[in-house]
């Protein structure tokens, strides 16, 4: 998941908390993003680039790929394990 956010930040020149935060903001009907940061030198770093920038859709799909992948993982064969 890191990989796959890494390299949209890169693209964007930007920081993958950037990216997480734009990306739930590019969620239909969510309206607001509550985050964690260590000091208010973060929120200046976040913010104006997630608020300004345009994810595309090669963006989405790689962000989408990921996490299909992983809710395959997570649904199928952790629960098979948890089964067992």
């Amino acid at each position: 998941m890191l990989a796959a956010l890494k390299t949209v930040a890169t693209a964007h020149s930007t920081t993958i908390a950037a990216i997480a935060v734009k990306w739930v903001l590019s969620q239909q009907n969510v309206g607001a993003v509550i985050f964690g940061s260590r000091d208010s030198s973060h929120l200046d770093s976040i913010l104006p680039s997630a608020l300004s920038m345009k994810l595309t859709e090669e963006d989405l799909s790689t962000i989408g790929a990921v996490l299909q992948a992983r809710s395959y993982y997570h649904v199928h064969v952790l629960t098979r394990k948890c089964v067992a």
